[in-house]
């Protein structure tokens, strides 16, 4: 009797986080998960097949991040080695390229490991790279930037997101100008978490699919600009994003390397208040 009433406990929970989730959401948002889960019905081996996505690209400067100031108590954060592969395994299945894969092509895992155990992971590309992504193209990642993917956290570790942007700060050595990243257009709960910690959308890429082909549109608001492309195409990450570091981040940065700023009218003006942290949730 006990056992079936702490089911019932559970599956109410589980209800009510859904419920909270999909309440967040704006009529936008719901229509556009109605149109996938209508699109992944559809027979996958048909050559007219269709597919929708849209995905949000967001960026920020590493030194406008608003960071937590200490870490909670027994949490460390770890760059994952090969032998560790199994851990991360237990937490989440690999989604994508297999996990040995990525750190053989050069990519980093960072992972917060608490009460003896991983509890949320996020991979590291620096630029410049051309990455595979999920929807038949590439992203072309620049110089100066920095790609961040494949973000997971335990549904029970909050501000697992902030801690590992943290991190990178030491794990990366030199800071890149940019973190960039990408969010599907539904998942409100990342771009909440995400805007918390000072990430702002930067572009918008809509991909439609037909069979094996493909179309992709870039979009930037300020200033306009659109690019359309076809089939496996590059995406330029420097195009979208196309927004110059503020002068104090890239003094920040310069400091931190070693090397004079140089000085402008911008420079001299009053930094403002600093944005109180608040916490991220689950990406």
């Amino acid at each position: 009797m006990r056992l079936r009433l702490q089911s019932r406990g559970n599956s109410f929970v589980a209800w009510l986080h859904r419920w909270r989730v999909r309440r967040r959401r704006s009529p936008v948002h719901l229509l556009y998960a109605l149109l996938q889960r209508l699109l992944a019905h559809q027979p996958q081996t048909g050559s007219w097949s269709l597919r929708f996505w849209v995905h949000h690209i967001v960026g920020a400067p590493p030194t406008e991040l608003r960071l937590p100031p200490r870490r909670t108590r027994g949490m460390s954060i770890e760059s994952v080695q090969t032998s560790q592969i199994p851990e991360l395994l237990a937490l989440r299945p690999t989604a994508g390229a297999e996990f040995t894969h990525r750190l053989a092509q050069g990519h980093r895992c960072l992972a917060v490991r608490l009460q003896g155990r991983y509890r949320a992971f996020l991979w590291v590309v620096p630029g410049p790279r051309r990455l595979p992504n999920s929807f038949g193209a590439q992203w072309d990642v620049p110089a100066d930037g920095c790609w961040l993917y494949d973000l997971y956290s335990d549904p029970g570790l909050l501000g697992a997101l902030s801690h590992l942007n943290a991190a990178l700060h030491q794990a990366l050595g030199p800071l890149p100008t940019w973190f960039l990243g990408q969010i599907a257009f539904d998942n409100v709960r990342s771009q909440q978490a995400h805007a918390s910690l000072g990430y702002r959308q930067v572009g918008l890429v809509i991909s439609f699919g037909w069979g094996r082909r493909r179309l992709h549109v870039s979009l930037r608001r300020r200033p306009l600009w659109v690019r359309w492309q076809c089939g496996c195409a590059a995406i330029p990450l420097a195009d979208i994003r196309a927004v110059v570091p503020l002068p104090r981040a890239t003094a920040r940065i310069a400091a931190m390397e070693g090397a004079p700023a140089a000085a402008s009218l911008e420079d001299r003006s009053p930094v403002p208040d600093a944005v109180p942290a608040r916490r991220a949730e689950q990406a």
